[in-house]
């Protein structure tokens, strides 16, 4: 990101074009852009994310049945079940319960590990090593990071991470839509699988998003204006009938780069990176003599104004796979084994009898041996037999019980259980090398995780956040003079990235320490060669970079000039103290001369005596 002067400008929105221009940008470069080419885009995108959907579906179904809408359908045929035929929390599938525990063992483990609202997780600090030791720039940097800080645990965000969280790790992508709120600033709403559609740009990031919406008419005349000339007859009607304004409507938002369409209208292609279109879903909503419906609002952004995290990237297209794709099959066969298993104790608890026809009516009449079945044995020889087993059951628990445990662990090493939770009791009797390479091997395991989480989720988050706090909110106050224009960057604080750090704190520390003893060990033997090991590391840097990994106020550092001062005094110094000592050696000396009698004077009148002869001659 770049520190710039600031301005508060908001988002650009229709708005703010009618109230500075003759008329609203329903033109680019003379040419009228309706809803066609966005519906095309949509539709195209829908039918690559259809071939996904049974996919998702078995995931909604066997791990997380809250989330996902719309899986049974279709968005690219307009075909989808609506909230009326919707069951939100179906979780008829899941019979052993084990998967819940294990995803939120996992979304937790996310949350402690990167954006734990109790404890910093980012920086703000500057990509120029001249700078970063600046006192005043420093200062601007922490200011900024506590302002984006602030707003961040004012509103939704922590919460709405969660959600995301939790889509990708059993859908593999999460995404969410921030934009400003007037009552907390900025607001985060998460969306489930199946309510948008992505596409990528052409190095394979995600840069497009269209989300389908519903919105009541009375929502719709209250974001749009009731007049607004994109409604359809029937949004009309609804406006109008006090009765119908619950009624609810389809809506798209297209989120996109600026000039996907074409030239962006007006000066919106320098200052304004990406817009938002919203028009109504079906394609209904034209009018009856085939003219073309217009967008019912655009908006212009100067960042993306949404994230979409995927918790690994495959395939050819731009959604992931995760946790939840590896281990679906494990999962399957495990709710499975319940079933079977519940039913097996089932029959032994409660088997199935055969009785005569006198004591079978007996249990019926009293319902002795519900819910057990009954079968009826006739014959006049099978009076007075009494009740027996229909079958006998002899199921092996102990190897089903082996089993169940296997998956249950395949399911966990997946969702990298054992690396979420606290170090097992054994470790901590470890060495430190040990705990080093243990942490090493785990960091290792979810590097890739990391990675992706910080260059698709919080990268443009904090991005769009701080873009907000500046323009929007006036929050952030200007940069100095020597920072404007001047990269920073975001560097996190997580505990895998601290953990990062702590192993590059741990290998300087430990190479300094092997350098030291290799030239204490030639200090009796060689003088001048353990001077010269240690003349090849600069102590002084080393200090720094520990201290930069810690984050240490730069105030109690100092900065490399005042180092060099310092040194320069002590080398002055020294060589003051050197001067004093000789001066101090050679008085002694005219001492001691001075009182050593040498014939009728002292040493001292004789050599200066034969200074003066040797002059005079």
């Amino acid at each position: 990101m770049t520190a710039a002067a600031t301005t508060y400008r908001r988002d650009f929105t229709l708005a703010d074009a009618a109230s500075r221009h003759d008329r609203l940008p329903d033109w680019r470069n003379g040419v009228f852009v309706g809803v066609s080419p966005y519906r095309r885009r949509f539709k195209a995108m829908a039918q690559q994310a259809d071939g996904l959907r049974p996919k998702w579906r078995d995931l909604r179904d066997y791990m997380a049945p809250q989330c996902g809408r719309w899986l049974d359908g279709s968005l690219a045929s307009g075909v989808l079940v609506y909230d009326k035929d919707f069951q939100p929390c179906d979780d008829s599938r899941i019979v052993n319960g084990e998967i819940r525990h294990i995803i939120n063992t996992c979304v937790s483990g996310l949350k402690y590990s990167f954006t734990f609202i109790q404890k910093p997780w980012f920086l703000f600090s500057s990509l120029d090593r001249e700078l970063a030791d600046n006192a005043l720039v420093r200062a601007w940097l922490d200011g900024t990071r506590d302002t984006v800080r602030d707003v961040l645990a004012g509103s939704n965000f922590y919460d709405a991470t969660n959600r995301i969280y939790l889509e990708s790790s059993v859908f593999g992508v999460g995404v969410g839509i921030i934009d400003p709120d007037p009552k907390r600033k900025i607001n985060v709403l998460p969306l489930t699988v199946g309510e948008y559609v992505l596409a990528e740009d052409a190095a394979g990031r995600v840069d497009t998003c269209y989300v389908r919406l519903e919105m009541t008419a009375m929502q719709l005349r209250d974001k749009f204006g009731p007049d607004n000339e994109g409604f359809s007859q029937d949004v009309r009607d609804c406006i109008d009938d006090p009765a119908r304004l619950d009624e609810r409507f389809g809506i798209i938002r297209a989120m996109q780069p600026v000039g996907t369409f074409g030239p962006p209208p007006f000066r919106v292609q320098e200052e304004w990176r990406y817009e938002s279109a919203y028009f109504l879903e079906s394609a209904d909503s034209d009018s009856a003599d085939g003219e073309e419906k217009k967008v019912l609002r655009w908006e212009w952004h100067r960042t993306m104004p949404f994230i979409a995290v995927r918790w690994q990237h495959a395939g050819n297209h731009p959604y992931g796979v995760s946790p939840g794709w590896e281990s679906l099959p494990d999962q399957k066969m495990l709710q499975e084994m319940e079933s079977n298993y519940a039913d097996a104790v089932e029959r032994e608890i409660n088997p199935a009898v055969v009785a005569d026809a006198e004591t079978a009516k007996d249990i019926r009449r009293n319902g002795r041996l519900s819910p057990g079945s009954v079968l009826v044995e006739t014959g006049t020889g099978n009076q007075g037999r009494g009740v027996r087993a229909a079958y006998q059951v002899n199921p092996n628990f102990a190897e089903y019980r082996v089993n169940r445990e296997v998956l249950i662990n395949r399911i966990k090493n997946a969702f990298h259980y054992a690396r979420w939770v606290a170090m097992e009791q054994n470790e901590r009797q470890m060495t430190a090398y040990e705990v080093d390479a243990r942490l090493n091997e785990k960091l290792a395991q979810l590097a890739p995780i990391v990675e992706s989480h910080h260059s698709e989720m919080f990268d443009p988050g904090l991005e769009r956040v701080y873009f907000i706090c500046l323009h929007d909110l006036g929050l952030i106050m200007p940069p100095p003079d020597i920072m404007t224009g001047r990269e920073f960057r975001i560097e996190y604080e997580g505990d895998y990235s601290k953990s990062i750090k702590q192993i590059e704190i741990s290998r300087t520390r430990q190479f300094t320490m092997e350098i030291i003893q290799t030239a204490g060990g030639l200090a009796n033997l060689s003088p001048g060669d353990a001077s010269a090991v240690l003349r090849n590391v600069d102590f002084s840097k080393g200090v720094r970079f520990v201290g930069h990994q810690y984050d240490i106020d730069p105030g109690i550092i100092r900065d490399e000039a005042e180092v060099e001062q310092i040194a320069q005094a002590e080398a002055q110094q020294a060589q003051q103290a050197q001067q004093l000592q000789a001066v101090a050696g050679t008085v002694d000396a005219a001492q001691k001369l001075g009182n050593t009698p040498v014939g009728e004077g002292t040493a001292l009148n004789a050599i200066m005596g034969g200074e003066g002869m040797a002059g005079a001659i």
